[in-house]
């Protein structure tokens, strides 16, 4: 399906008063604040160099503040799936969700490219997580608390994925997770009486471009793997084989 291209990624880095207040848990299977780590500290609970740490910031792969000179982390992020590969931009993840044939805001050489890549992913033992990867700048999260859960299932511009996801196979009890159609989540939030949440169970996104439902099975796999539990992730894989055909 053909659209406008979605808005360029707003960069990996991320500067917040404290671990604990406005830095995003975008991607995160956890919703605690821990302490906050220095890059050395961070390097020796994954077992990789500072060095090392310095790039993932850079990608995106983690998310810190910077106080002073130094950057800082939280220990919650260690509690997140790795990331395998450097994300696409969103312009590129949303035409490898919605099919490189789909969309016009890509070249026909570029689009050639990400079939290829995606053609290739299917012989990767770790397809799912390294799919999530690519995906990653995909659309901000936000948690959420609402007084009636229940009506959010009614709601036009919402598309269920992740958990919600019938194809998923997962009941998530009390826990949500849908897309916000393009330009709605705010008339969402207001009808629905939705407050922002860090520990809310419902984890919202806005999408760039308009979704159809049931969504892409790729955005599926996705979401799932995101989540991190370990049927989610079992899930995820089983899916992929299926989303790549």
């Amino acid at each position: 399906m053909a659209g406008d291209a979605p808005g360029r990624d707003r960069g990996a880095q991320v500067e917040a008063p404290s671990a604990c207040q406005g830095l995003p848990h975008m991607l995160s299977n956890s919703n605690t604040c821990g302490m906050e780590l220095s890059v050395p500290e961070i390097a020796e609970r994954l077992r990789v160099s500072p060095q090392r740490v310095h790039v993932m910031l850079q990608s995106g792969q983690l998310e810190g503040r910077k106080v002073g000179s130094r950057w800082v982390l939280d220990e919650a992020q260690l509690l997140k799936p790795r990331r395998l590969s450097r994300p696409f931009s969103a312009r590129v993840a949303w035409a490898a969700i919605l099919g490189p044939g789909n969309v016009d805001w890509l070249s026909q050489p570029d689009r050639s490219k990400l079939r290829a890549r995606l053609v290739r992913l299917r012989n990767q033992s770790d397809a799912a997580q390294r799919l999530a990867s690519w995906l990653a700048a995909r659309a901000p999260v936000i948690d959420v608390s609402a007084p009636r859960p229940a009506e959010l299932w009614d709601d036009p511009d919402l598309v269920p994925s992740g958990i919600s996801d019938s194809r998923s196979g997962m009941s998530g009890g009390d826990a949500l997770e849908f897309y916000a159609q393009p330009g709605t989540l705010e008339h969402v939030m207001d009808r629905h009486l939705l407050i922002d949440d860090p520990s809310g169970q419902i984890r919202l996104r806005e999408a760039p471009v308009h979704l159809e439902s049931p969504a892409s099975l790729l955005l599926l796999v996705a979401d799932l793997v995101d989540r991190g539990g370990p049927r989610e992730l079992r899930r995820a894989d089983e899916l992929i084989a299926e989303a790549l055909q």
